[in-house]
């Protein structure tokens, strides 16, 4: 049996997904990073999605 630290705080998935939405000037930022790290990202954000903790 696995447990997740995810809460939503019994938030309904709409109003949680226009929570994270709001537009803020942090996210459109613009950083640095090589193929190699933008690859890495990914991965590790895949990972989470599927369910995948350390």
């Amino acid at each position: 049996m696995t447990t997740s630290s995810y809460n939503d705080y019994g938030l309904d998935p709409d109003e949680y997904q226009e929570l994270v939405n709001i537009d803020s000037p942090s996210n459109t930022a613009l950083v640095r990073v090589t193929a190699f790290e933008a690859e890495h990202c990914a991965m590790i954000i895949g990972a989470y999605a599927q369910g995948q903790t350390a």
